[in-house]
């Protein structure tokens, strides 16, 4: 468990002096400042931000900006809803924002949480203006004023931090998250996106993040997020709940799991996880006495496809999320065959029967009290074995092959790489020598020119 506190000095010191090299130079121009943002909340929280905000006394951006950009060529202007100017020096990026507002409490009243409304003063004096220390020891997100409303992704933002830090919203809180959402519309992709990226590959309990968009009422803009709330489960299986109750303990499931993957990897996962049971509330049934779903995971695939569109995911997510969300209840057994492994490869492809393994494990973990599972397992070690557990397996037989036994250039080429790969999926061959001689052996049953047509 955090135990949030005011920093020490030495901390502080050392904040101050990694800023150094971009702070000189505004005192240099006689520009007052401080360390804001996540720099500052991350002495509190005991983390390393990944970049550092520097907020600058100055009337207007320009004037900042046209004093900076002769110091530092390298520097962008970044004109978001609040402009900044982004340096990256030694690998680290420094972003610097601009208030008129000489007095700290007054700069801080315009930024979004009490937990963001700290700052590290130039003497090294920590400044806690709107107790943001006091409401991260009560594990509550609060906003500081009355200007959260005007920007709707604030909302977005809370369900991140309240990931990263297991929060829930304040009462007056929720009052504001309701009335901002009336400007959701306006929201820009690229935001939207980069606060769903950071809930999913930041948070350490992203279920408290989902419960603040139901919390607020934001499920609204994605139906069918609030499609899972009190559609049931079998209390045998699912001792937890509802599959929204069952989706947010997967989701932390998979935080609690996926801390050694890449950033991507778990962007993937994280979202395969809250999509995976998307389509039991259009399967789910009771037959002898018990709830069912049949066919929950294919029909949840379009419906992951929407959702996934609704937060601006990029082509590369959807096309990994979306066999993981089809595949996530395929069950092999105890001693699965080479075959049904590799035909899984194939199909999750460009996902893997890695990130597989992390989804199909999450899902048996997210039923509390129950034990999880481990259904997973013994596919995993299979695809390990054979060397597919991170990727489809590669063609044996080559377009040069077919060529090469006299099969003109044309359709016919393409069927017969077709018909070699699934032999290979089933096991007639496992090297490319073998994989010929099957060639060979096979080109008697050369497709008619109706079958052709039909692969065309």
């Amino acid at each position: 468990m955090t135990h949030y506190h005011a920093p020490q000095s030495a901390p502080i010191a050392a904040l101050l002096a990694h800023a150094r090299v971009v702070t000189a130079v505004l005192d240099d121009l006689h520009l007052a400042w401080r360390v804001v943002g996540g720099a500052a909340r991350g002495l509190v929280c005991a983390e390393a931000a990944s970049d550092v905000d520097i907020e600058v006394v100055a009337d207007t951006t320009t004037d900042v900006w046209s004093q900076l950009v002769a110091l530092f060529p390298q520097a962008l202007h970044i004109d978001t809803d609040k402009p900044v100017i982004r340096i990256r020096i030694n690998h680290q990026w420094f972003d610097i924002s601009v208030t008129p507002h000489y007095d700290m409490r007054l700069a801080a009243a315009t930024r979004d949480f009490t937990m963001n409304a700290m700052a590290v003063m130039p003497d090294g004096r920590f400044a806690d203006p709107y107790d943001g220390i006091a409401d991260l020891r009560a594990g509550v997100i609060r906003h500081v004023g009355a200007a959260f409303v005007d920007d709707p992704l604030r909302v977005l933002r809370m369900m991140r931090f309240a990931g990263m830090y297991d929060l829930q919203v304040a009462p007056d809180t929720v009052v504001a998250a309701r009335v901002a959402s009336a400007h959701a519309s306006d929201l820009t992709p690229e935001r939207v996106w980069g606060e769903w990226a950071l809930w999913a590959t930041r948070s350490h309990t992203p279920g408290a993040g989902l419960a603040v968009l139901a919390t607020c009422d934001w499920l609204t803009q994605y139906p069918m997020l609030a499609d899972l709330v009190g559609c049931p489960q079998d209390p045998v299986y699912h001792p937890e709940g509802d599959v929204w109750t069952h989706t947010r303990h997967v989701c932390n499931a998979i935080a609690r799991s996926a801390e050694s993957l890449t950033d991507d990897e778990r962007l993937v996962v994280m979202l395969a996880a809250l999509c995976h049971d998307l389509g039991k509330p259009a399967t789910t049934t009771t037959k002898a006495d018990r709830i069912v779903s049949p066919g929950h995971a294919e029909v949840g695939m379009p419906l992951a496809a929407q959702f996934l569109t609704l937060i601006y995911a990029p082509a590369h997510v959807h096309g990994r999320v979306i066999p993981l969300v089809g595949e996530h209840m395929v069950r092999l057994g105890a001693t699965p065959t080479d075959r049904a492994v590799r035909r899984l490869a194939q199909r999750l492809h460009p996902a893997t029967i890695a990130l597989w393994g992390y989804v199909v494990s999450a899902d048996s973990a997210g039923r509390p009290p129950l034990p999880a599972a481990h259904e997973a397992d013994a596919v995993l070690a299979m695809a390990e074995q054979l060397g597919i557990h991170d990727r489809k397996p590669a063609a044996l037989v080559r377009g040069h092959d077919v060529l090469a036994c006299g099969i003109p250039a044309g359709p016919l080429i393409g069927v017969w790489l077709r018909k070699a790969y699934d032999a290979q999926l089933d096991g007639a061959f496992a090297t490319h020598a073998a994989g010929v001689v099957w060639l060979q052996r096979n080109l008697g049953d050369e497709p008619t020119a109706d079958v052709v047509r039909s692969n065309e």
